[in-house]
């Protein structure tokens, strides 16, 4: 379990990397982007909970470690459609150099069904985020990833 001083800084960073994120994405010019986070409860007018926020952190948590959304499509028909469905990947050229700790914390985010995505404690307690030291991260080159984010 960290301390509050860690729990504190983690918090920060997450602050500090959103926040120009988040400015990008609503900068750009298809308003699709930004439907992207909805829940596939909210699409299908399921009444939904918190749990559909924790969707949201795992499609940013997806972008800022590959570098793009994870559902993507001019249509919004289709875009909704892979939303529902869950379908998303992790594409190699990208997602190579990120853990395989990080990709499952993801997928069980962004599980369709509601009742089986992580809360926000569970999120928490991954091996991702519970187990990860400055030194390990330090080891990702996540270059590429970010180029393609820009």
């Amino acid at each position: 379990m960290f301390d509050i001083k860690e729990k504190r800084k983690r918090v920060e960073i997450l602050r500090i990397l959103y926040i120009p994120l988040s400015s990008h994405i609503i900068s750009q010019p298809h308003s699709n982007n930004r439907q992207g986070y909805v829940a596939p409860e909210i699409l299908t007018g399921t009444p939904y909970d918190e749990s559909a926020d924790m969707w949201s952190v795992g499609v940013i948590l997806y972008i800022l470690l590959g570098g793009y959304p994870p559902f993507i499509d001019d249509n919004q028909r289709k875009l909704f459609r892979k939303i529902r469905k869950g379908e998303y990947e992790f594409h190699e050229e990208y997602w190579g150099p990120v853990s395989e700790d990080a990709k499952n914390l993801i997928s069980n985010l962004l599980c369709v069904k509601a009742s089986r995505r992580l809360t926000a404690r569970e999120a928490l307690q991954s091996n991702w985020i519970s187990k990860a030291t400055d030194e390990s991260l330090e080891k990702n080159d996540m270059g590429a990833n970010l180029i393609e984010m820009r």
